[in-house]
């Protein structure tokens, strides 16, 4: 109801224009790497480029999750690929990484949705990246790796646009 206020329903809509792209198999690739690999590999890169950067991140990246984690417990409210609303999980359709696996769900709550973290992360990444990198084809890149990562935790079934919201919001807390 409250995305209808604010005119920002669109999950249904984007799912329904990228089903069966190209597009929608890169979105579902770049939400599962975002979290498993980008992250990670983020960490080790800056803390052999740039320690102070690293510290940023890591810490960042440790607060944001010391924020979420009551929200989630107080107020957990469930992804759209499991509110039954026409939304499909459209990784598990696609690439048959089932969310609900045993793998996945050690590494993450399949249950949490708001904040996203992915989408937060991915704004913390995206800026101590673009800070750290010299090349402008790599600030750009950098800098292109939050709208991606909202763009597919959307795209996936796995977020409403509020929770983007939230967790940006968390992020800069963070």
């Amino acid at each position: 109801q409250l995305e209808e206020a604010l005119r920002v329903d669109v999950e249904q809509r984007l799912q329904d224009a990228l089903d069966g792209s190209s597009v929608l198999w890169l979105l579902n690739h770049l939400y599962l790497a975002a979290q498993l690999v980008v992250v990670p590999g983020a960490l080790i890169w800056l803390f052999r480029r740039s320690r102070s950067h690293y510290e940023l991140l890591r810490n960042t990246v440790l607060a944001t999750w010391l924020i979420a984690l009551p929200v989630y417990a107080l107020f957990p409210v469930a992804p759209p690929r499991l509110a039954d609303m026409g939304l499909v999980d459209t990784i598990t359709t696609q690439t048959g990484v089932a969310l609900d696996s045993k793998l996945t769900t050690s590494m993450y709550n399949e249950y949490a949705a708001v904040p996203s973290l992915h989408a937060g992360f991915a704004l913390a990444v995206s800026i101590v990246l673009g800070a750290v990198a010299t090349r402008r084809r790599w600030r750009i890149l950098a800098w292109s790796w939050a709208p991606l990562v909202s763009l597919s935790v959307v795209a996936t079934g796995n977020h409403f646009v509020t929770d983007i919201a939230a967790g940006l919001l968390v992020t800069a807390a963070g």
